[in-house]
């Protein structure tokens, strides 16, 4: 709850310290250094600070939230694919709070306006839906005192991404990972899991989290066709000798009949299905498993086959 108060010299001073934060923001993400700005053309992007659904407990005595907002931006660095604004972060939650856009009232518009702020072409809003941590026992009946202990830690999140520009929302991707561990014949019920297992399982979770970014922003895509075989936009990690993939035709644009603007959808058409045959640094090699072969074309949209 924001209190204002009646006090006209009071609010002065806090609109000319907002101000002055909003100015030192702004000249902190646009007068960078030069040479960045010129030379680098990859799209940029603020990862908001990780919301926690209120009724999660636990979740501030291991900081799994800052824990997995570090994870999130050092997965989304690593890609290379975006500039990521990481410096400006306090500020940006600075600004927001003042515009009263809490984490529980968040919509695409609060989002996008959140990434214009920034200067940042994408904002990506992650979220802890479940955090589980602890250890159940199973006294032996052998032996008094004694007991099987069974550790579980689980850690699951969503993470939302916004188009700053146009407003469209991105994408959802959901994410889990789970640990369990049995432990034999402990004396007393004492113990548990090991505090590392919540840094391991919010890296696991970051990671999936920033590859499904990468591939919604950056969909896999055919680049060329050339004597049976099919080029990928894709190669280095993440990709596999014998990885099968479905083949979508893009088709026309979805279009508001009320409004006449873009959806952010298309029309798609399954035309068949690939297997990797071969993974270069930059791109990758199929061949064609399924499908009509001239139905296939430069631009289609390639996805991991269910």
């Amino acid at each position: 709850m924001r209190i204002i108060s009646a006090n006209k010299n009071s609010r002065s001073v806090t609109d000319m310290a907002y101000k002055a934060l909003f100015i030192a923001f702004v000249l902190g993400v646009f007068l960078g250094p030069a040479e960045a700005s010129q030379s680098d053309n990859r799209p940029s992007m603020v990862i908001a600070p990780v919301r926690v659904d209120a009724d999660i407990a636990q979740v501030n005595r291991f900081d799994v939230d800052g824990v997995l907002h570090s994870e999130l931006l050092s997965a989304v660095r690593d890609t290379r694919r975006f500039r990521v604004l990481e410096r400006d972060q306090e500020n940006l939650d600075a600004i927001l709070r003042e515009q009263d856009l809490e984490a529980s009232s968040f919509s695409n518009t609060s989002d996008a306006r959140a990434g214009r702020i920034a200067a940042a072409g994408y904002v990506a809003v992650p979220y802890i839906t479940s955090f589980r941590f602890g250890a159940s026992f199973r006294e032996l009946d052998a032996f008094p005192g004694t007991y099987d202990r069974t550790d579980r830690v689980g850690i699951e999140a969503s993470v939302r991404v916004v188009n700053s520009e146009t407003g469209e929302l991105v994408f959802i991707a959901n994410s889990s990972s789970n640990y369990v561990a049995e432990i034999e014949a402990v004396t007393g019920r004492t113990g548990g899991p090991a505090r590392v297992v919540v840094d391991r399982l919010a890296s696991e979770v970051a990671n999936d989290l920033v590859s499904e970014i990468v591939n919604s922003v950056f969909p896999i895509m055919i680049a060329d066709i050339s004597a049976g075989e099919v080029y990928l936009n894709r190669g280095g990690e993440g990709l596999n000798t014998g990885d099968r993939f479905d083949v979508y035709a893009q088709g026309r644009q979805l279009v508001d009949p009320l409004t006449n603007e873009p959806m952010g959808a298309s029309v798609e058409l399954l035309v068949g299905t690939i297997v990797i045959s071969r993974v270069e640094n930059r791109f990758s090699v199929a061949r064609i498993v399924d499908g009509d072969a001239s139905h296939f074309e430069v631009g289609a949209i390639v996805r991991a086959a269910d």
